[in-house]
């Protein structure tokens, strides 16, 4: 029996055991080498994810600890409640833009 190439190599950045993908550090050291920069794309994609997932769910989706998921879903305020609480105690022509006459 022949084996296809993805019996072969399971993984799109194999790693040097050939049943282990490559590790984050190799990871990151390749694209460190190739001059790719990829802080800000992770950022925002966590925020993206963030945004649109309950934190448990982003830590088990990333294997991310549930403070760590936390504080993303804090960074990406998902929800109002702050900015409108924050609202509470100005007057209403603090709040309402002025209108040209």
């Amino acid at each position: 029996m022949t084996r296809s190439l993805t019996d072969q190599r399971p993984w799109l950045f194999p790693g040097v055991i050939p049943s282990h993908p490559l590790s984050r550090k190799a990871f990151n050291d390749q694209l460190a080498r190739a001059r790719i920069h990829s802080r800000s794309a992770r950022t925002a994609a966590l925020i993206a994810l963030a945004t649109e997932l309950p934190a448990p769910v982003l830590a088990d989706l990333l294997d991310l600890h549930i403070h760590t998921a936390l504080k993303w879903a804090r960074h990406a305020q998902r929800d109002w409640s702050t900015y409108l609480s924050a609202r509470v105690g100005e007057s209403p022509q603090e709040s309402t833009p002025s209108l040209p006459h």
